[in-house]
């Protein structure tokens, strides 16, 4: 079985869209003094436009895509970029296989997710970070069939 998004011809622009967010970090993490440096740790799955079987793509871990320091404190990240705005929950989800691999290298040290909305000119339009810690998130089935963590209760917004 092929992953949803790469079934209904989703998954080049999702992640066009993602890489979009990728550079505006990387441009505006050192406007805040805080030093930022992509591990470029991609698996197969984050770099390739081919349609990949679900279960091969089960067998890579989700790899924060970020190193930073800020003041001397070192933590990983990862951005997901959106193109509306607004409060709603649904701009808050995480896959819940991917976040139970950000929780594993928390241990070791913090990750944090950044949530980036842009406009169709692609100009920043909000930024908000999440902690990954262990919680008991509401969870829920999506449109591409995953479950995904609804961590909108626990973000702060940055700008």
């Amino acid at each position: 079985m092929k992953p949803k998004k790469s079934q209904d011809g989703k998954w080049v622009e999702l992640r066009e869209l993602g890489e979009l967010g990728e550079k505006f970090i990387e441009d505006y993490m050192p406007k805040k003094e805080i030093d930022v440096m992509p591990l470029n740790l991609y698996t197969m799955a984050d770099k390739s436009d081919k349609v990949m079987e679900w279960k091969e793509l089960k067998k890579y871990p989700k790899i924060p895509d970020f190193i930073a320091r800020d003041k001397g404190k070192i933590f990983l990240f990862d951005v997901k970029t959106k193109r509306k705005f607004n409060h709603s929950a649904h701009n808050f989800l995480v896959n819940k296989r991917d976040y139970n691999h950000y929780i594993k290298f928390s241990k070791i040290c913090p990750v944090k997710i950044y949530f980036l909305f842009v406009n169709h000119r692609n100009e920043m339009l909000a930024l908000f970070v999440h902690e990954v810690k262990e919680r008991k998130y509401p969870e829920r089935k999506e449109w591409d069939k995953n479950i995904v963590y609804d961590v909108s209760g626990y973000k702060e917004q940055l700008e």
